[in-house]
């Protein structure tokens, strides 16, 4: 390996360790080590005065390499490594989960849980000012800022298998294949604790958040991050919520439990009712406001195993239900008519009976893990257990060619951006975009650090920012044009062409953004 200013060359060929000086030639340090099948990592220090060597993943000894003096003891098993930091006073060391800071005596003075760790040969990096720590394995990467152990500004899977990380200032360099791809550090994901299950409104003003057990459905400002508001629920039971598309009024629904319409600025109840069919165990699945905002679509179900739902449609100003009936479907969001639901089970819902009407919009699958519209008239359909997302025109409905490539993951949530240029999914504690035109990614996958089921997706009004909610947390995503210009250009290694940015901004303005 070479040092980190490419001065000092620390080699292993056979049962012979040695650090040369390359300016000059000079050996500066020699080992022999017994013969055998041992595998030996080497780590020089950034002052170039001090040199690691770790024996089959144990710590085993320090280097002075300006007298050639061994110093230290032997160390506990710790994994890979060990990496020195840039005063050369800590190494790096890493088991299973965890990365950990030691040094003087071994002694560890912090421990990062880092679930990229394990496996086969983890690589880790300092940032030469010695401000942030990388470990990166495979495809992952993650990033800690290192003054303030529980910030993790980066959380990235890579579009393929990695081969060498770098920083340069507040930005991160990665090597794939034969390109160098920057990711800049500043505009970071920011995480919010909501304590409970947070459904986020369409203006991402507010949150309805509920916690397993808990006796309340909390209202929660999500800028000022403080409730506002609570309003009970049955005890021990679950709890639906969902905002009116002008986040005026919220819907709440438990099992056992009435069925409420709240005025989100007064906090105050429209109307409460009861359903005969919101029993404990026949749990309120779906919720959906119609376009113009009057009737309620609620889906009741499933009860235990069987696929036994209910269709309540409610007058969304009065609270009087308009329809109440059977149905096969697990519900979904209306169409623009007002008059059906498209549903995950491959069928549009006619809201006044509850039955399928019209041809299946996909028929190889038994039912979808979700369904969303778009401001350009496309439906996207992802089926969780493949991971496979399918869009259509629902007009036929007709399928759209050539098909999206399979998420790298499953997929549990999708919704597009207001203009409907970006489609993002999430799940199995990944969140990708995509490129719904012409079928593509738009960049890797961004790690949600969870794998708790998602429970919101939802882009900002201008498209920049993607929240994501799951376990508790709210992510704030950066994911604007300039964010996505910025990963093209890494990818060209040059401005594009207005042509290349058509294809992957669309009709976003052109302008020379790459340096």
């Amino acid at each position: 390996m070479l040092s980190r200013t490419g001065r000092l060359l620390a080699a292993f060929t056979h049962d012979e360790l040695g650090v040369w000086n390359l300016a000059d030639g000079k050996r500066l340090f020699k080992e022999t080590f017994p013969p055998g099948d041992m595998s030996i990592q080497v780590d020089i220090g950034e002052d170039e005065a001090t040199l690691a060597v770790s024996f089959d993943n144990d710590l085993d000894h320090l280097v002075d390499l300006r007298t050639g003096r061994r110093f230290g003891k032997k160390a506990a098993s710790h994994g890979w490594g060990p990496v020195m930091d840039p005063t050369g006073r800590h190494l790096l060391l890493t088991g299973d989960s965890f990365a950990e800071r030691a040094l003087p005596g071994w002694t560890p003075e912090h421990r990062w849980s880092c679930d990229v760790c394990g496996g086969f040969f983890p690589r880790l990096r300092w940032s030469p000012d010695g401000r942030y720590l990388a470990a990166f394995n495979g495809r992952k990467i993650r990033v800690w800022e290192v003054a303030d152990h529980d910030i993790e500004p980066l959380t990235y899977q890579a579009e393929g298998d990695l081969s060498g990380v770098g920083f340069d200032g507040s930005t991160l360099r990665y090597l794939m294949d034969d390109s160098v791809i920057s990711v800049d550090l500043s505009p970071r994901a920011t995480s919010i604790k909501a304590g409970g299950d947070a459904i986020l409104s369409p203006d991402i003003r507010w949150a309805a958040v509920h916690a397993f057990d808990s006796k309340y459905v909390r209202l929660w400002n999500v800028r000022e991050r403080k409730d506002v508001a609570r309003f009970p629920v049955e005890p021990g039971m679950s709890a639906l919520s969902a905002f009116d598309q002008s986040a005026r009024r919220l819907l709440i629904a438990s099992d056992a439990g009435p069925i409420e319409l709240v005025d989100v600025g007064t906090r105050k109840r429209i109307w409460s009712i009861r359903s005969r069919h919101a029993v404990d165990g026949f749990p309120a699945s779906q919720a959906s406001f119609s376009p113009d905002g009057r009737t309620i679509a609620l889906v009741l179900g499933p009860y235990g195993q069987t696929l036994e739902y209910w269709l309540t449609v409610i007058d969304a100003a009065t609270g009087r239900i308009l329809h109440d009936s059977f149905t096969t479907s697990d519900g979904g969001p209306y169409l623009p008519d007002g008059k059906r639901l498209a549903t995950g089970s491959g069928r549009f819902m006619d809201v006044a009976t509850g039955k399928p009407v019209g041809e299946g919009y996909d028929t190889s699958y038994d039912g979808g893990a979700g369904v969303a519209l778009s401001s350009r008239g496309l439906m996207a359909i992802a089926y969780d257990e493949t991971g496979r997302v399918s869009l259509w025109d629902p007009s036929g409905p007709t399928a759209l060619r050539p098909m999206m490539p399979k998420a790298a993951g499953t997929v549990e949530a999708l919704t597009f951006s207001p203009r409907g240029d970006v489609l993002a999914t999430a799940g199995g504690g990944l969140v990708q975009l995509w490129d719904p035109v012409n079928r593509r990614r738009l960049g890797g996958s961004f790690d949600a650090r969870t794998i708790e089921d998602v429970d919101s997706l939802t882009f900002s009004a201008d498209g920049g920012t993607l929240y994501f909610s799951a376990g508790g947390d709210i992510l704030e995503i950066p994911v604007g044009p300039e964010r996505v210009a910025a990963l093209v250009c890494g990818w060209a290694g040059r401005r594009l062409t207005e042509a290349e940015w058509s294809r992957y901004l669309g009709d976003v303005a052109y302008r020379e953004t790459c340096p």
